[in-house]
């Protein structure tokens, strides 16, 4: 398995340095965790036809709702601060971020031949 760094606090940008955007191109991001945590809400639109959904229970779905967004002067979403949000909710939102974890682009590496080594 491949394990990559997810760093929220860079900026939410491809490997071209390009602005990464929401399904509709519309929107851009402040920094990396704004745009994974709205790749999770486009992922979850049935308008998107993904066919996606949440697993049975309430965790993800308390966490998902309770974030809140912000418009920048320059166009850009912010999510507030994750100390904010585990005020309001009384506890992390470690499952949200791990699922939003799982949206965070992956480089494009040319994998390595590995026969013979192990």
């Amino acid at each position: 398995y491949k394990a990559y760094s997810c760093k929220y606090s860079e900026a939410a940008k491809d490997e071209q340095d390009e602005d990464l955007t929401d399904v509709t191109g519309q929107y851009k991001f402040a920094n990396m965790r704004a745009w994974l945590f709205w790749a999770v809400r486009d992922w979850l639109d049935p308008k998107n036809n993904m066919n996606a959904m949440l697993p049975p229970g309430d965790t993800l779905k308390e966490e998902a709702t309770e974030i809140k967004w912000k418009l920048q002067s320059n166009g850009k979403r912010i999510i507030e601060p994750k100390e904010d949000i585990v005020k309001r909710l009384g506890r992390s939102t470690d499952e949200f971020d791990a699922l939003a974890n799982t949206f965070y682009p992956t480089p494009d590496h040319t994998p390595q031949d590995l026969e013979g080594v192990f």
